[in-house]
């Protein structure tokens, strides 16, 4: 008897957490959907990344915008995929969070890094100045919340990895 009742405790537990999960899920509109294809990338602390690779012009423009702090955790990302080196041009219209703009070059090591980049809720200009980065020469460029306690830890020399497969193209250093 007491097997059968510690059965169907468990099974309400499990009960319970799905539902919570689905709760959660339904509360956060995550920014990296699960039908969208998610890459992870480590930095040399140990500390691992989800990132959704942007590579349409569209995607590269659009970035975070629009984006609230909620729907992004601190170990989320934007991984912008370039083809090749040359100055990189950031700007944050309708952010909603600070954030840390780490610049890599083709080995994925880190060539330079604003930090707290400050958000800017809209796209008008009136009250204030949307904030634009200093222009970098680098190959790609990840982004992540300033609040990340990763963030940090992260500094110029710094080296990423893949986690798994890289994305198509990409040298697995």
């Amino acid at each position: 008897m007491t097997k059968i009742i510690l059965f169907c405790l468990n099974i309400l537990n499990i009960s319970l957490l799905t539902v919570n999960v689905t709760q959660a899920e339904q509360k956060y509109n995550n920014f990296i959907s699960p039908s969208s294809k998610s890459y992870f990338i480590q930095h040399d602390s140990k500390e691992i990344f989800q990132v959704k690779v942007l590579t349409s012009p569209e995607e590269l423009a659009k970035g975070f915008s629009g984006v609230k702090s909620e729907q992004v955790s601190a170990h989320q990302g934007l991984f912008f995929k370039f083809k090749q080196p040359e100055k990189r041009f950031f700007w944050m219209p309708d952010t909603y969070f600070n954030l840390m703009i780490i610049y890599l070059n083709e080995q994925l090591k880190v060539v330079d890094i604003v930090r707290d980049a400050p958000h800017h809720v809209g796209y008008s200009e009136k009250d204030s100045p949307i904030y634009r980065a200093p222009p970098i020469i680098a190959m790609h460029v990840l982004e992540i919340k300033s609040s990340s306690p990763t963030a940090q830890k992260i500094k110029k020399g710094s080296q990423f990895r893949w986690i798994k497969a890289p994305p198509n193209d990409f040298p697995q250093k």
